[in-house]
């Protein structure tokens, strides 16, 4: 299997880049690269700063090789452009494909050369590292009584059968709240500690009065946020973490919008993301609500 490139545009439209109408090939930037400082000690270097290097995707572009259109495809090719920012899709043997949101840097025009088509330089700038967003893992919980403790299976069974389990210790916790197990394998190259997270609470059963959730690792409150608003029967709220897409938004049963940012808690974190391995994300205030949650892996490299 060859690589697979392909550009989504922002009304999700998509280009393939392996088309013979539109043909990407010598691709350059899939690498990554550091902008080191160092103190220079009797010949010795020590690290003071490491900088990850803003990516950019540099590819020769053949229109119309075979196709005998080459002004039609190079223009076609233009107007998808414009609907900006892009979006990079990434597919080779033995990997899944990734994404990676970018903009047009640089597009070359000349004149119609060999195989009657155009040849051109295309550069992308990319603006974020490569992701993929995958759903949080849903586990029953079981309230121990009169302990304020949470027994969890996390269902990481052995060969043996043996389990590992978490505790979660919480005053007010009770059997309807909500927990996801996040198993976060991002990889930052000590750029980055945490991913996005987007975090959806559809009220189903009945309103919900103030929801709140939190991260926890080894009993420890991490991060934290809570909205001080009433989720309507039908309603939902979506909270994301996303640097480039931020969302604080309640959709009314008629699909109305609102933006609740004002309604954050003060007195908590906000805007909560997955810390890098193993950690439990708990749901409190959302009785009869369907919660659901996504965190946005990022990988530096693939």
């Amino acid at each position: 299997m060859i690589r697979l490139l392909k550009l989504i545009n922002s009304k999700g439209q998509v280009m393939d880049l392996m088309d013979k109408a539109h043909f990407g090939y010598r691709p350059e930037g899939l690498g990554i690269a550091f902008s080191n400082t160092y103190e220079e000690n009797q010949s010795n270097y020590i690290p003071i700063e490491r900088k990850l290097n803003q990516g950019k995707l540099k590819l020769q572009m053949l229109f119309g090789l075979q196709t005998s259109d080459s002004y039609e495809q190079f223009f076609e090719f233009a107007r998808f452009l414009n609907d900006q920012p892009l979006t990079l899709s990434y597919t080779a043997k033995g990997l899944d494909t990734y994404y990676r949101d970018c903009q047009v840097a640089e597009l070359t025009k000349s004149e119609i050369g060999s195989f009657n088509a155009l040849t051109e330089g295309f550069t992308l700038d990319f603006l974020t590292p490569w992701y993929r967003w995958e759903e949080g893992r849903k586990v029953p919980n079981q309230l121990i009584s009169g302990t304020g403790k949470i027994y969890q299976n996390t269902n990481l069974a052995n060969n043996e059968g043996h389990h590992s389990y978490d505790f979660i210790y919480q005053d007010d916790v009770d059997k309807e709240s909500q927990f996801f197990v996040i198993e976060n394998d991002s990889l930052y190259m000590s750029q980055g500690e945490y991913s996005p997270l987007e975090i959806t609470i559809e009220a189903t059963l009945g309103a919900i009065e103030n929801p709140s959730w939190q991260i926890q690792r080894e009993n420890k409150i991490l991060q934290n946020d809570r909205y001080l608003i009433t989720i309507p029967q039908g309603g939902k709220l979506v909270v994301s973490s996303d640097p480039h897409k931020p969302k604080t938004v309640l959709y009314a049963p008629d699909g109305t919008q609102i933006n609740v940012y004002q309604s954050q808690d003060v007195t908590t974190s906000n805007f909560v993301k997955a810390p890098i391995g193993k950690s439990i994300l708990l749901f409190n205030n959302v009785m009869g609500a369907d919660v659901s949650c996504r965190i946005r892996k990022e990988w530096v490299l693939i």
